[in-house]
């Protein structure tokens, strides 16, 4: 049970990497997603803390708070993946307003 957890910790940021980055596989993302982890060890173990935290308490409010704190706790856990990997924190539709 243990290696599963340390495993899945390790590969948390795959999907977003594979949904950046399409053209280099799933593979590779997990690869990168094992540096990723590596070179942001602390930060990504404070925004599993912070993701478990959001979960628990949304559960303590009969479960009506999940409905709530689970979006907000992807939206961080999106925040801070830009935010490690250089990202420039714009959507597409804020990039289009620039050229305006």
């Amino acid at each position: 049970m243990i290696p599963g957890i340390v495993f899945a910790f390790y590969i948390m940021w795959s999907p977003l990497l594979l949904l950046k980055n399409p053209d280099r596989g799933m593979l590779q993302s997990i690869r990168d997603s094992f540096s990723c982890t590596q070179t942001n060890l602390a930060t990504s173990a404070l925004l599993c803390l912070y993701m478990m935290a959001l979960t628990i308490l949304g559960a303590l409010l009969l479960g009506v708070g999940t409905l709530f704190f689970i979006p907000v706790a992807y939206a961080t856990f999106a925040v801070v993946f830009d935010r490690i990997t250089g990202g420039s924190g714009k959507t597409e539709l804020e990039d289009d307003e620039d050229l305006a």
